[in-house]
């Protein structure tokens, strides 16, 4: 899914997904920091 995609992209792939956890995360209040992993899981 990710091979040949420019910086750009992927920079722009992980933006939106880190802003979809964080928004995600806020709405169950969850405390602590959150990590992306390259799997597209969150913890």
């Amino acid at each position: 899914m990710m091979s040949g995609r420019s910086d750009k992209e992927l920079g722009t792939f992980f933006d939106q997904a880190m802003r979809f956890v964080k928004h995600y995360a806020f709405g169950y209040q969850l405390e602590g920091p959150i990590y992306l992993l390259l799997d597209n899981s969150s913890i």
